[in-house]
């Protein structure tokens, strides 16, 4: 059972995020991710997890005592940086800041014991496409570019525990709890 947290953008933000990036020149031999699965992911959850309802309650604690506050998505980046990336991401920047404390609130709440292994630091973004091959010299460059004067703006008012179901085509989501910001 693949489970993590996210923070879901509003369907209309996420669907003109990818439709924007659809007619982008320099996104040709890259599969981008679909609209509906467009999202921020705040923590994942190791292979262990077998307590979906007491995750979904430190979610739920998490959520109500965090405040909503507005995110802003701007530009696109990639993990790693240039034509080796693996991912292509729409970058995060205003809520940023309270994104990370959100996830560490969820870290310290639900514990080393759920959380997956992995040392990386938290980094906001939402995951817009992922290469078929390796990027041609130059790709990343100008998809930074292209993608640079776009913005989007959305309130994030709710934590939502998703299961991930994988298959040829993409995953699929399933959400299995939606907690509002309430603090």
């Amino acid at each position: 059972m693949k489970l993590f947290a996210a923070v879901f953008p509003p369907l209309p933000v996420r669907r003109d995020l990818r439709a924007t990036f659809t007619d982008l020149p320099a996104l040709e031999g890259l599969r981008l991710v679909a609209a509906e699965n467009i999202h921020i992911t705040m923590l994942f959850f190791g292979a262990q997890m077998a307590a979906p309802p007491a995750v979904a309650r430190e979610l739920e604690k998490v959520a109500s005592a965090s405040a909503p506050f507005e995110v802003e998505i701007a530009g696109a980046s990639g993990f790693p940086a240039s034509d080796r990336a693996r991912v292509l991401f729409a970058s995060v920047g205003a809520g940023g800041p309270q994104l990370s404390r959100l996830h560490d609130g969820l870290v310290v709440a639900i514990g080393p014991s759920f959380t997956s292994s992995g040392t990386d630091r938290f980094h906001p973004h939402l995951t817009l496409c992922r290469p078929r091959r390796r990027l041609a010299a130059g790709q990343f460059e100008a998809l930074q570019q292209q993608a640079r004067p776009r913005s989007w703006r959305f309130m994030a008012d709710a934590l939502h525990l998703v299961r991930s179901h994988p298959g040829p085509g993409g995953s699929r989501y399933e959400v299995l709890g939606s907690f509002m910001l309430a603090g």
